[in-house]
């Protein structure tokens, strides 16, 4: 056996064992109070700490200096902040999250690398990013500088042996749910409005429910972050890109947690990041009767826009609201500009912002960009009125027979 397939292989031999021992432990969520939501029931946590902002807050700020340094191609500085992502992130409480930003902050590595033309180096962190569950092959296999200076023979090689490893842990992973963070004061006494956020391809949801801890109180809503449809090892998920498949899970859970919580049916929002950002545009514009508006961060949109549901979300008063980075991925970019001008021409409410010094990222101000994006989709002279919209809601879900049974206690 090679070198990197010994290496390898004492890599697998460790996770396997961190893996058993992680399932012992019950994991741990931050926030004022959180419930694991599922179609089965609904398990409470309740009085969870508060997440160590500092921590986080450190770990973000130097993930975006190490992108924004790759977006400028400053190789070895972006090479040095992933490092110290890596060291930062080491300190998180949550296993699931340091190992994420570990298996990313090495793919990251492995990139700067690679445009350095080091091939050792590249090779090594690519090793590491695998070795901690960046299982994300597709993405190896495509990315054009890892392929040239790592090889293809190596990359095919180090991804057979992870890809066995992931068939074999797979059955063995732990269950998901998604999490529901109540705003402080909860109360089945008022109508709260309900936001579905969505996470982006290749995450870690429970880092980006992290994102959101604040918000439920900021908007005071209840708040859904669900895991995504696809999974590629235990801590990371992705939508992919048939919408109907999205729609399938994310229109019952919203019927689902009506009927559960006390939602203010007007009041219903999708937000995304990346990914997330593309199913959330897409079910807003397919269910504008459900979802009164969308958040797109750093989002695209690579769907046709149908006429008639366009048609619909325009009578509706469906609203939009997109921001992305000036150093994100053009191609990204461009499609949510094309996706306004669709929007535009049928008179539906299309906000798009482009952020000074933003990569691909959720933002470092995202309080600040929330605050705007809800005024802006909360406009109270755009709405159509409640009695209205909870009417369209109602008569939808009446069509919805094969979600009847979701309904039952």
């Amino acid at each position: 056996m090679t070198f990197f397939g010994n290496m390898g292989q004492s890599v697998a031999n460790s996770l396997r064992e961190s893996f058993f021992l992680r399932r012992q432990r019950f994991p741990s969520f931050a926030s004022i109070a959180v419930v694991l939501f599922f179609f089965g029931g609904i398990e409470f946590v309740m009085g969870a700490p508060s997440p160590d902002v500092a921590k986080y807050d450190s770990v973000m700020t130097l993930w975006h200096n190490a992108e924004l340094s790759l977006s400028e191609q400053k190789f070895q500085d972006a090479a040095n902040w992933f490092h110290r992502t890596i060291e930062a992130s080491s300190h998180l409480d949550d296993y699931d999250e340091r190992e994420w930003y570990n298996g990313n902050a090495a793919y990251g590595l492995a990139r700067s690398h690679a445009a350095m033309g080091d091939t050792l180096a590249a090779r090594i962190w690519l090793g590491q990013a695998l070795g901690h569950h960046f299982w994300q092959f597709n993405i190896v296999h495509s990315d054009s500088a890892i392929v040239r200076v790592c090889g293809e023979e190596r990359i095919d090689s180090l991804c057979a042996f992870w890809g066995r490893e992931q068939k074999w842990e797979a059955p063995q992973w732990n269950r998901v749910f998604p999490k529901v963070i109540f705003p402080r004061g909860y109360t089945r006494k008022h109508s709260y409005p309900l936001i579905v956020a969505l996470h982006g391809g290749n995450d870690n949801y429970a880092e980006f429910a992290y994102h959101w801890t604040s918000i439920a109180d900021e908007a005071n809503a209840v708040i859904i972050v669900p895991p995504g449809i696809d999974r590629f090892s235990p801590i990371s998920f992705a939508w992919e890109f048939d919408i109907a498949r999205i729609d399938s899970a994310i229109i019952p859970l919203i019927d689902k947690t009506i009927h559960e919580e006390n939602i203010d049916r007007a009041r219903i929002y999708i937000a995304g990041y990346s990914q997330g950002g593309n199913a959330a545009l897409n079910l807003a514009l397919r269910h504008p009767d459900i979802v009164c508006g969308a958040l797109v961060i750093a989002g695209f949109n690579y769907s046709t826009l149908d006429n008639a549901d366009l048609k619909r979300a325009k009578q509706s008063g469906t609203r939009i609201y997109t921001i992305s980075g000036e150093y994100d991925y053009q191609p990204f970019v461009q499609s949510l500009e094309n996706s306004k001008k669709v929007c535009d021409e049928f008179g539906i409410p299309f906000h798009f912002e482009l952020a000074d010094g933003m990569t691909h990222e959720m933002p470092l101000n995202f309080a600040d960009v929330f605050r705007s994006a809800w005024h802006w989709l909360n406009d109270k002279n755009s709405f159509v009125s409640k009695q209205q919209r909870i009417k369209k809601y109602t008569n939808t879900l009446s069509r919805r027979t094969v979600n009847s049974a979701l309904l039952q206690p």
